[in-house]
């Protein structure tokens, strides 16, 4: 048996402060940038020139199909073409255009362009998850590319139209991949998703570099090995689960900001290790690369401040049930115009008095649109019995179609299961090893729900994921927000009183900051 000693309390407590909060999360995420600035270093140090992509293919390859054996889980059903797609995206498309452009552009110009995707994810995370594209944002975007241009660019740099194209190209693909790794929540272990994209990355760059550069070359010096053993094992099984573990638990605009650090740590390792020159441009291009970093992930946290608004004309779906017989009472309160749904008449009288009653089933398009119509907003709180798990996605395919093209907004109020658990890693609650099996079929439902509603662009939805132990209690009109990662207490806890739950979704109605993204509270 391993003996505990003193020191090993003092060192868990060392990984929990890291990893419970959002800058040792930010710190770890910066790894993964920062390891791929030191693949400049030791490509050009260690592997043989002219081949980068058969440095992509041993890069990506052997490191996903090592992952893969590790934790011996394979895609299924949607998650074969989208494990596909985000791999041609983050890897194997990425890296081939990165190739031409490299090769056609001096390195300051597509490093710079390249530099473009924090601007880019910004915009498209604003369209597909929700997130603001804020001007604080658009300015540390901005002062992040002008750091790169000070410290990469020369002087005597020039253009070539199809290497532009190429570099656009390839921060376009990146871009769009990190959304959609944001946006399509997977229901397997984080090392297993990791291990799929970098597979089907490095598959589809296997005949690129075989066309491009021919065969395998007949001798590789120990250098060669030890270079390639480097971009294996820390440049892609150990850097792209660090990179994906900050997309599960950040934003997905702050994980791209934290790419900056690649070419600085590439300028600096030139400066230390190889004796380049270091100008003051380009210390402070450095300089500037990180302040916009650090502007990225000091963004003030929303806390909720309720206020009095607006009559508004609210639809409540499981009205009667444990959370909507108090989301109902909390609008009552509020003085807003309630319609209160139930599936049976017979339930009338358990619906607060001051309620306009209708029967209805939100998993009936038609039912959800007549008792829409007119509406400021619709709240489905509804949950299926045991057994009829499957009625979640239904539920959410005959809200999202009867509402389609009515302007009425949705909030739902989903499951916790798929929140990461901080100082996992990345792992969802669901996987937790204490998760309660009887759960885990109402867990795995309720993820499934979120990514049905995350494919929808076209209704103005949030979801929100209660605490891990959410249950009848006071109300004290409290609570903390968040976004995918589980909302813990100081003494780790994750919990909240169902009425303060319903504060948080009132507030959320009566002032909208969440739109077709997830959200969360806790005390």
């Amino acid at each position: 048996m391993r003996q505990v000693t003193q020191a090993d309390p003092l060192a868990m407590n060392c990984i929990d402060l890291v990893l419970n909060n959002r800058f040792g999360i930010a710190a770890l995420t910066a790894l993964a940038p920062a390891i791929w600035g030191s693949t400049y270093l030791v490509t050009t140090e260690l592997l043989p020139p002219d081949r980068p992509l058969l440095a992509a293919v041993l890069r990506a390859l052997p490191a996903g199909l090592l992952l893969l054996v590790l934790t011996r889980r394979i895609p299924q059903g949607s998650w074969w073409w989208r494990a596909l797609l985000l791999g041609a995206l983050n890897i194997g498309a990425f890296f081939a255009l990165l190739f031409v452009a490299a090769y056609r552009l001096p390195g300051g110009v597509a490093a710079i362009i390249l530099a473009s995707q924090p601007l880019l994810v910004a915009g498209l995370a604003s369209r597909l998850l929700g997130e603001r594209l804020t001007l604080r944002t658009t300015i540390a975007a901005a002062a992040g590319l002008a750091g790169v241009a000070l410290l990469v660019l020369r002087a005597d740099s020039r253009l070539d139209g199809l290497g532009v194209i190429a570099a656009c190209g390839g921060a376009a693909v990146m871009a769009t991949g990190v959304v959609l790794s944001k946006r399509w929540v997977s229901p397997a272990p984080l090392l297993a998703t990791t291990a799929w994209q970098l597979v089907a990355g490095g598959l589809l760059l296997v005949p690129v570099a075989l066309l491009v550069e021919g065969p395998l070359p007949a001798t590789l010096s120990t250098s060669n090995l030890v270079g390639y053993g480097y971009l294996t094992i820390i440049g892609a099984a150990l850097a792209y689960p660090l990179f994906f573990m900050g997309l599960r638990a950040l934003s997905a605009t702050s994980v791209t900001f934290l790419g900056l650090l690649s070419p600085v740590v590439a300028t600096a390792l030139g400066w230390l290790v190889l004796d380049q020159e270091l100008t003051a441009a380009q210390a402070l291009g450095g300089l500037v690369v990180l302040a916009a970093i650090v502007a990225a992930q000091t963004r003030a946290p929303r806390i909720a401040r309720p206020t009095r608004q607006k009559t508004m004309r609210i639809t409540v779906f499981g009205a009667a049930g444990n959370v909507g017989s108090r989301v109902v009472s909390e609008a009552v309160a509020r003085g807003h115009d309630v319609t209160a749904v139930v599936r049976k008449s017979s339930r009338f009288g358990e619906l607060h008095p001051s309620v306009t009653a209708r029967t209805g089933d939100a998993g009936n398009v038609a039912d959800v649109a007549a008792l829409s119509a007119g509406q400021d907003v619709v709240i489905a709180a509804t949950r299926p019995a045991p057994g009829r798990e499957s009625e979640f996605v239904i539920t959410t395919k005959a809200l999202l179609t009867g509402l389609a093209d009515t302007g009425v907004r949705l909030l739902v109020v989903g499951g916790a299961g798929s929140l990461t658990v901080p100082g996992s890693g990345g792992r969802t609650l669901r996987e937790a090893p204490d998760f309660l099996a009887e759960l885990s079929d109402i867990a795995l439902a309720g993820a499934e729900q979120l990514a049905a509603y995350r494919a929808e662009s076209g209704v103005d939805w949030a979801y929100l994921s209660p605490a891990a132990l959410m249950e009848p209690g006071e109300r004290t009109g409290r609570y903390r927000l968040g976004t995918d990662e589980l909302l813990v207490d100081a003494e780790g806890n994750s919990k909240i009183a169902v009425e303060d739950l319903a504060v948080a979704l009132l507030d959320e109605a009566e002032r909208p900051a969440h739109h077709r993204t997830r959200f969360t509270a806790a005390y």
